[in-house]
């Protein structure tokens, strides 16, 4: 964690980030071998992000979090959006948690899709889990926080 005070600008903070990131990413030799590591930076902004440090900690953490879990090259900055999002994921992990120790299935569905030869004949199938999410519907496939944001 790296905290900086005074600075013009959210750019330049951006700036900091990248040139720290560069640094961590730079390989390195260790017991002959090379070695490369790979980072993420959240940033906050004091008063918008938060006005204790705590607050600036855990937007900072939150950002960094959704940097790394989408697959965010470089940096993140912390937006309230960021908190709705990973609610959003808690909750889904939850009620999938409930519906496969539900003793009725809890809305977990299973659908064939077939696979077809050249011919346009069925070979064979796959068998697929679905979810009928009590409130938000039939889910797909894909379906988290990072690529849903409104019921299916």
């Amino acid at each position: 964690m790296v905290l900086l005070t005074g600075l013009p600008s959210p750019h330049e903070a951006s700036r900091v980030a990248h040139r720290l990131l560069g640094a961590i990413r730079r390989p390195f030799r260790s017991g002959g071998n090379e070695v490369m590591l790979d980072a993420r930076a959240g940033i906050a902004i004091h008063p918008a992000d938060g006005q204790s440090a705590s607050e600036l900690i855990s937007a900072c953490i939150a950002a960094t979090h959704h940097a790394k879990s989408h697959d965010v090259r470089d940096l993140q900055f912390y937006s309230p959006d960021i908190n709705t999002d990973a609610r959003l994921q808690l909750q889904l992990e939850a009620d999938l948690r409930a519906a496969l120790a539900s003793t009725d299935g809890g809305g977990l569905m299973l659908h064939y899709q077939p696979k077809y030869d050249r011919e346009g004949a069925i070979r064979c199938a796959e068998a697929l889990i679905r979810w009928q999410h009590p409130t938000l519907g039939l889910l797909p496939p894909a379906a988290s926080s990072r690529s849903q944001k409104k019921p299916a």
